[in-house]
């Protein structure tokens, strides 16, 4: 068995950091009152002093063990352990005005936080975890110089210790998402058999359970065969169960192949049904007949213009396709587009052919 140092709670580092920065700020307050009422020498002595401190606490709130090496754990602050706002506040707070750059750095941080705190509960662990480690969107053309160093997800958990690492993998199984699953994969090759165990346990327990889900929603659609209802579901079924990532490439074009039978069934008894023609648009494009599904997708726009999920869609086949017209005319109209999602234009104007560029802002 490998020998891992036990995972640390990260609260004391907190309150530590949280109480260094306040008695920081205090005493730069403090000695901007001093220079004011002009006690110079006391002043900046206490300013030297109060920024110091308040530094520390700044680089203890900011400073995340798992971005280290270690080494540079054990060894404490380094060159490679400090972060930017530590560095950006110990010179804006060393030099602008006793208690101005202590204050305002203060307000940025909190500000910092609570932004990215906002956007945590929309990810999953699975998503989080790809979305640090992994060359996201790796795709952008020129976005990752030819020798820019990527650190393997696994290596990363690896240094996370055994019992941690063995926590991860029960919380993926619990949410069992896409992210999840893939994250799931790589530990099967972990260094500890333990983690690997548990991995191959836990995606076991999703094929197995994503596998009774189907034959509960195959029993009440056979119990009720003109039950539109049911037979959506096992569809339903069929497709998630095909995207997974539980099942090898045979497997999940078999269960896709079901998803499209029963979709294209139930759109034929439901045709004004504009979610199940988005829904057969995506197995259509996930079994690789983008006309069809650009076809479906389309017809849903002229019925319902503002249909978010079918714009979006439209959008992403449209461009795995290079059909930039049809990006084009999709963009231009964007009234089923909320802020967020208009995001996407701006990445995808980075790798259309120059002579598309410009008409994507047009």
């Amino acid at each position: 068995m490998e020998r891992q140092p036990p995972p640390t709670s990260p609260l004391p580092r907190l309150l530590g950091g949280s109480g260094l920065a306040v008695l920081g700020l205090a005493g730069d307050l403090a000695a901007g009152y001093l220079l004011f009422v002009g006690q110079l020498l006391g002043s900046l002595a206490l300013h030297v002093v109060a920024v110091g401190v308040w530094a520390l606490g700044i680089h203890l709130l900011s400073h995340r063990p798992a971005e280290a090496t270690p080494t540079d754990a054990r060894g404490g602050i380094s060159a490679k352990t400090l972060s930017g706002w530590t560095i950006s506040a110990g010179i804006l707070g060393m030099f602008l005005f006793p208690g101005m750059g202590t204050l305002g750095i203060s307000f940025a941080y909190l500000s910092s936080y609570l932004l990215r705190r906002r956007r945590i509960p929309h990810m999953t662990l699975g998503e989080e975890l790809e979305s640090m480690y992994m060359p996201a969107l790796s795709l952008r053309a020129g976005a990752l110089n030819e020798g820019s160093e990527v650190i393997p997800l696994v290596d990363v958990l690896r240094e996370q210790g055994t019992e941690m690492r063995r926590a991860v993998v029960r919380t993926l199984g619990d949410q069992g998402d896409q992210g999840s699953v893939r994250i799931l994969r790589r530990l099967l090759t972990d260094v500890s058999p333990d983690v690997r165990g548990d991995a191959a346990v836990v995606l076991t327990r999703l094929e197995n359970d994503s596998s009774q889900d189907i034959v509960r929603a195959l029993a009440r659609a056979e119990r009720d065969p003109q039950d539109a209802l049911y037979r959506q579901e096992l569809a339903d079924r069929y497709a998630k169960f095909a995207e997974s990532e539980l099942l090898d490439q045979v497997s999940s074009q078999y269960y896709m192949n079901k998803a499209c039978e029963l979709y294209e069934e139930a759109t034929q008894l439901h045709p004004r049904n504009m979610d199940l023609l988005v829904a057969l648009a995506r197995v259509y494009a996930r079994l690789g007949r983008p006309r069809e599904a650009m076809n479906a997708l389309r017809f849903v726009l002229t019925q319902q213009p503002t249909h978010s999920a079918a714009t979006v869609l439209l959008l992403e086949t449209a461009f795995a396709e290079q059909e930039w017209s049809v990006l084009l005319a999709v963009a231009k109209d964007g009234r089923a587009l909320n802020p967020d999602q208009t995001e996407l234009l701006h990445w995808w104007a980075q790798i259309i052919p120059p002579d598309w560029k410009g008409a994507i802002y047009g």
